[in-house]
């Protein structure tokens, strides 16, 4: 908003304006220019000397047009005309059918005729922002190290989301390799596609689809689909949290071990489905949680789990920000499987990163 100030020196310059709308302050200014409108309880004109002006409407005293304007007031009555001000607040509109009184006081929004109204403009703009439209998002990260030790560590991620206020379609791909003195520490491939469905504000139901490799843990393939339904506890513009839950089917195949006695069998079952998703905008940046948990329906205790929290910060540039945090991957099996000479692999796997990420649509 244009600093009171700014009124001051646009009511002196006014005097000698060659625009018909004017402006009177309670304070006595006038500002001579063209009124564009009244909404959220502000006056906008625009002048040959200072620009576009807003005024606060309870700052002002009363306006006068030179053309037809649309005048709405807070009964709900709307008037078409041109408006003639007076002391005290004092509005007269000259409608086709007489004069009609009213006071600046009583007036709620304003608009120039044959123009959309601002309440139209706002319906306007809650449809556009209701409207199915693609988001994409993709992330890379590269580092190297020499020395000591030599690795090299490459990431990249993709997501396309298709989604408005009914329902949700979601498509991810990403791939992850690191090596370390030569020998391969990381080199997994994942991909998916999900789908939500609205029921109510509340509850929604779920199906989705997952495949993936993993050439440490020696699987060759995982494959996982699952539905069920989903419970929103609260989803505003700045936090986001919601549950869900159902059954799934998993089916895992894996490279023969060194041991037999230690080889893992490969997974073919129904299994459990649950997961969790927590987001919070804050001025600086969104913190992000995601949980999901898969155990098997006839052994509970063979289930993989990931938790996955990351800070993202805003660059500079539009649709770039730098994403920080940490996975938790955990396979309660994966210690049976032999890596020899090497050691047995751990049941957790923690990875730290930091990804560039570019966000378009």
């Amino acid at each position: 908003m244009k600093n009171y100030t700014l009124i001051l020196i646009a009511a002196i310059a006014g005097a000698t304006s060659a625009f018909a709308d004017s402006v009177v302050t309670k304070d006595g200014s006038i500002v001579n220019g063209t009124i564009i409108g009244i909404e959220d309880k502000t006056l906008t004109v625009e002048t040959s000397y200072a620009g576009t002006v807003e005024i606060p409407v309870d700052q002002i005293d009363n306006f006068s047009t030179d053309t037809q304007i649309k005048l709405a007031l807070d009964n709900g009555s709307t008037f078409v005309g041109t408006v003639t001000g007076s002391d005290a607040g004092g509005l007269s509109v000259a409608t086709n059918e007489g004069p009609v009184l009213t006071y600046m006081a009583e007036v709620e929004e304003s608009w120039k005729a044959g123009s959309p109204s601002p309440a139209e403009k706002r319906n306007a703009a809650a449809l556009k922002k209701l409207e199915r439209k693609w988001s994409y998002e993709a992330t890379f990260d590269l580092a190297g190290k020499s020395g000591n030790s030599d690795s090299t560590t490459m990431g990249a991620d993709f997501r396309a989301i298709l989604a408005d206020h009914k329902d949700s379609l979601e498509f991810f791909l990403g791939a992850n390799y690191q090596e370390t003195d030569d020998d391969v520490s990381a080199d997994d491939l994942r991909g998916g596609v999900e789908y939500t469905s609205n029921i109510s504000k509340t509850l929604n139901w779920y199906v989705r689809s997952e495949f993936g490799t993993d050439a440490i843990k020696d699987i060759d393939l995982n494959m996982n689909a699952a539905a069920g339904l989903g419970y929103v506890f609260t989803n505003t513009e700045t936090r986001q949290f919601n549950v869900r839950g159902g059954l799934g089917y998993r089916y895992e195949t894996y490279e023969e071990a060194t041991a037999p006695a230690l080889t893992r069998e490969d997974v073919s079952a129904a299994s459990f489905d649950f997961g969790a998703y927590h987001s919070e905008v804050f001025k600086w940046g969104t913190l992000v949680n995601r949980l999901s948990v898969s155990p098997l329906l006839e052994e509970f205790s063979n289930y993989k789990a990931m938790l996955d929290s990351s800070v993202n910060l805003p660059l500079k540039a539009e649709g770039w920000t730098v994403r920080v945090g940490v996975n938790f991957d955990y396979d309660s099996k994966a210690d049976q499987l032999d890596r020899t000479p090497k050691p047995r692999l751990k049941n957790l796997d923690t990875t730290y990163y930091a990804r560039l990420v570019l966000s378009w649509k």
